[in-house]
């Protein structure tokens, strides 16, 4: 079956800055990649390695409980695919901290989390829109009459008429079992950069306190942009 050529697709716009040889703009931008994986594993976190297409290079389901170590990232750098540009991703839930995220597409998705939700210093911004993250409160924390629950597993929520032009499925939830990409990603339509990014591990705040927000049926906690 012959491979998609993912680069032909690229925005032109995009393509002046593509690292589209394999010389040292790519060796460059792995070793960059590389570079921030190990410093999410040494901060506790676990990361994996994905494909344009947001799907895994390896099996990550050991890493949604268990950090990988030092040699299993440069393992896997190592045995990837000469023809295909990686990205990296954190996993979310416990394993990597409480971590969260929300995940918002477009101008409005941002508007409405701007208004509803409480500062991150863990922000970035990617082809689409922006993730926010948080962390889970510890149960100890809770306040006010809303009641703390992990979020169940497999669920995501989607903001409803929150903000005018919020168009739905534009704002959802990624909690455990989901994966998202992390800077220094490049995908086919862009990149990932970080916005804000703080010393300091992101708040903990519960998601449900915003108002509106009801669970999709059917949804899941998988990998996305």
């Amino acid at each position: 079956m012959k491979r998609r050529n993912w680069l032909a697709e690229v925005p032109g716009e995009f393509m002046r800055t593509w690292p589209r040889r394999k010389g040292d703009e790519m060796s460059g931008y792995l070793e960059d990649l590389k570079a921030a994986a190990l410093r999410q594993i040494e901060a506790g976190r676990s990361v994996i390695l994905m494909r344009q297409n947001k799907t895994p290079f390896f099996s990550w389901k050991r890493f949604q409980t268990e950090v990988p170590t030092r040699v299993m990232m440069e393992a896997m750098f190592e045995i990837l695919p000469p023809d295909e540009v990686p990205m990296l991703a954190l996993v979310l839930g416990p394993v990597s901290g409480d971590f969260w995220a929300l995940d918002l597409d477009g101008p409005g998705a941002v508007e409405w989390a701007e208004a509803k939700t409480p500062f991150t210093g863990w922000r970035v911004r990617t082809p689409h829109g922006m993730h926010w993250y948080y962390r889970m409160p510890l149960e100890e924390e809770s306040e006010g009459p809303w009641d703390y629950a992990p979020i169940p597993k497999g669920f995501s929520w989607t903001g409803i008429d929150v903000v005018p032009g919020l168009k739905e499925g534009s704002v959802d939830l990624r909690g455990p079992g989901a994966c998202l990409v992390i800077p220094p990603s490049l995908g086919a339509k862009g990149p990932y950069v970080w916005e804000v990014l703080d010393s300091v591990p992101p708040p903990r705040w519960a998601p449900w306190l915003v108002g509106p927000m009801t669970p999709k049926s059917g949804g899941n906690g998988g990998s996305r942009e």
